[in-house]
C-alpha cells in the first residue's frame, strides 16, 4: 500500500501471505479498500489472476482496479518504472525489512536465446520476488492523474 505524500510514494503497509485461498485474498483486499482511500489498485492478471481481478473489479469498481498481464515487455516497463522511482527517491520503502530488500535485489536482467531481454528472479529471495512485483505494480498504478471518485446518496 503506497500513499502519495507531496511528490513521494510512501509505503504504508506490506501484506505478505503464502499459499492462501482466493477467499482470503479477497478478504485482505476488501480490508485494504475499507481502511484506505484507494484511488487505483493493480493486480497481476496473468494465469490464475483472472478470477481475482474479475472479483476485485466487481467488488471495488472497474475504474479503480487494473488487471496487468505480465509479459516480457510489461514486466520490463514495470521494473524500469520502479527502478527510476527508487533511484529518484520518489518511492520510500520500509527500513529494516530484509524480505523486501532481498526481493528487490533478486530480479536480474538476462538475455534469452532469442536475444530478447527478460527479467528473472534469482534463488536468493523467499519466492519469485513477489514483493518486487507488488511494489512495481503499485508504483505503476500510481502513475495516473488524480481521479476523485464521486459518491451518490439515494
Amino acid at each position: 500500500m503506497l500513499e502519495l505524500v507531496g511528490d513521494q510514494l510512501v509505503t504504508r503497509e506490506v501484506i505478505a501471505r503464502r499459499r492462501i485461498k482466493f477467499a482470503e485474498q479477497d478478504r485482505l483486499l476488501a480490508d485494504v479498500f475499507r481502511r484506505y482511500h484507494v484511488v487505483r489498485c493493480a493486480i497481476d492478471q496473468t494465469g490464475m489472476g483472472e478470477k481475482p481481478v474479475e472479483d476485485a473489479k466487481a467488488n471495488h469498481g472497474e475504474e479503480r482496479v487494473d488487471g496487468v498481464l505480465f509479459s516480457a515487455s510489461s514486466k520490463l516497463d514495470l521494473a524500469t518504472g520502479l527502478k527510476q522511482s527508487l533511484q529518484d527517491r520518489q518511492t520510500l520503502i520500509p527500513a529494516g525489512d530484509p524480505n523486501m530488500r532481498a526481493d528487490l535485489h533478486a530480479i536480474k536482467s538476462m538475455t534469452g536465446p532469442t536475444g530478447i531481454r527478460r527479467l528473472v528472479a534469482d534463488g536468493d529471495s523467499d519466492g519469485h520476488a513477489d514483493r518486487f512485483w507488488a511494489l512495481s505494480l503499485a508504483v505503476g498504478a500510481s502513475e495516473t492523474t488524480y481521479q476523485p471518485y464521486w459518491t451518490c446518496h439515494v
